[in-house]
């Protein structure tokens, strides 16, 4: 396969938009107002950078048997470049994006012949509902494996062109890190194998012995951290059954049906807007292909991939091991649901009204999800339901300063208490009841801090003031005796945005440190 031009009738003084150059520069200005929205709208980390801001504070082969650490790696790292906070984990999430957004853009101009709709491409993500709104409040493995699945596409499809030992190696690291990334990739790996082999010039170039080189790159990547795995006795095959919800005593037929439900649930939010836009601007994509060997193995390469994940995730879900999904998880199986839409409207031809039209429907999905967010940060005060940016933890830090803390070690319970602590007390080592077997070495030992918000189960919020149970048995675990006699402190700070919502934050001082907490 080779790369093509568009065949446009004469330049345009908006060629550069649809050129390598202006697609990342458009791709930068995306990820720039992004970054500076986020950092104006509120200082809170929501969940899964909560979660970084704590797993960063020290670099270890493996962080928590749920997830791979690739993630958390260059959390790590950007934390150590940037200093622990929102803006390096704000910048590493969108430099992340615009990564997987421009490999996305690099496949399409492979695969289709019209480079404008190639720049389309790049940014149709903009369509998918679970990618479009939750990056932006949510999301961090499922965007490195975002990266880590286009990345791998992008090296499978390029070996058409350049079938070298070079290409068998980028497409070993592809893999690799996307076996770091998420486990989810798993599946997704299993489903572009099956599609190469649905593809004549894939198979060919994958039955090759450099495969082998391919296998042995991905092998010494993924190797640390497998033996990690192994060495701290996890289960693969337990951790998947229990995130998807297997129950051995619920019926076959109940397993099956909920799953299959999952499965049209999301599929829908993934694909309708993509069909619609589309549809709306190309009906034509929509008339049936040609039959026969056609000129770009690339596209029919990625409709094999999208239907051999369907088959995949439809066939788990009809044996009953596939009961329960998050939107997330659904990433790596239909993120190029876009591009396969628009080649199909490459096949047909795209007249230059259409791709304007096209182009701005992507316009006001943006427009649609920058303004919601705003919306519902700033405007809290009129829904129901607290916002999770509208959290009060900056607030929160300084008044435990006031009441005493300086350093030392923070034993924090469930939520995200414990990140936003890590950012904003950041000469604390900062412990979490959610990973009481991490416990990084105390580089300013001192005082020992025991702090809630609320509790993990229900049953236990009739008494919010008393340490929850997971606070007691991580302190426990640290030498620290609780006699029920300690002073507990609250904290009382209102929401940013809706002060008549008030956080209530309790705390036990300990300004002399006790047991291993210091």
């Amino acid at each position: 396969m080779r790369l093509t031009t568009p065949a446009t009738p004469a330049p345009s003084r908006w060629a550069w938009l649809w050129e390598p150059r202006g697609v990342l520069a458009l791709l930068l200005l995306w990820a720039a107002f992004h970054v500076l929205l986020r950092l104006a709208l509120s200082p809170t980390l929501t969940a899964d950078d909560a979660r970084e801001a704590v797993l960063a504070q020290s670099l270890q082969w493996g962080y928590q048997a749920r997830q791979p650490p690739l993630y958390n790696w260059l959390a790590w790292a950007a934390f150590r470049l940037l200093g622990p906070g929102l803006l390096a984990l704000t910048l590493l999430k969108y430099a992340t994006l615009v990564v997987a957004f421009w490999l996305v853009y690099l496949t399409a101009l492979r695969v289709l012949d019209d480079a404008r709709l190639a720049a389309l491409a790049a940014f149709s993500f903009l369509l998918i509902v679970p990618i479009s709104w939750t990056i932006h409040e949510a999301l961090t493995h499922s965007i490195t494996v975002l990266a880590a699945c286009a990345g791998t596409v992008y090296a499978l499809i390029r070996l058409d062109d350049s079938p070298g030992p070079r290409a068998y190696v980028l497409l070993g690291v592809a893999v690799g890190l996307g076996l770091l990334s998420k486990f989810t990739f798993v599946i997704f790996l299993a489903a572009l194998g099956l599609a190469a082999l649905s593809v004549d010039r894939y198979r060919a170039r994958i039955l090759r012995p450099e495969m082998l080189a391919t296998a042995l790159v991905a092998t010494l990547l993924v190797l640390p951290f497998a033996l990690w795995f192994a060495g701290q006795g996890h289960d693969l095959g337990r951790i998947y059954a229990r995130e998807v919800r297997i129950d051995a005593g619920r019926a076959w037929v109940k397993q099956a049906r909920a799953g299959l439900a999952y499965i049209a649930r999301f599929l829908l939010s993934y694909v309708a807007p993509v069909a619609l836009a589309i549809g709306i601007c190309f009906p034509g994509a929509y008339r049936r292909l040609s039959t026969g060997n056609d000129h770009s193995p690339g596209g029919r390469l990625i409709g094999w991939l999208l239907a051999w994940m369907l088959v995949l995730l439809t066939g788990a879900a009809v044996a009953g091991g596939l009961s329960f999904l998050k939107a997330r998880w659904l990433i790596p199986a239909l993120f190029l649901v876009p591009l396969y839409g628009l080649w199909r409207v490459d096949r047909h031809g795209a007249p230059g009204r259409r791709l304007v039209a096209f182009a701005a429907i992507l316009v006001v999905a943006e427009i649609a999800v920058a303004g919601f967010l705003t919306v519902r940060v700033v405007g809290a005060s009129h829904f129901r339901r607290a916002y999770p940016m509208n959290e009060p933890y900056a607030r929160v830090a300084v008044e435990l300063e006031r009441a005493g803390f300086t350093r030392g070690t923070i034993l924090a319970g469930f939520g995200t208490i414990a990140g936003n602590m890590a950012v904003r007390l950041p000469h604390a080592r900062v412990l979490h009841t959610e990973y009481p077997e991490f416990l990084p070495p105390a580089e300013n030992p001192g005082q020992c801090l025991l702090v809630w918000d609320r509790h993990q189960r229900r049953r236990d919020e009739g008494q919010p003031a008393a340490p929850p149970e997971e606070v007691r048995r991580l302190a426990a675990s640290l030498g620290v005796r609780l006699t029920g006699a300690e002073l507990v402190g609250v904290v009382e700070a209102p929401f940013f945005h809706n002060p008549t919502r008030v956080r209530h934050v309790y705390y036990i001082l300990f300004p002399d440190g006790t047991g291993r907490c210091r």
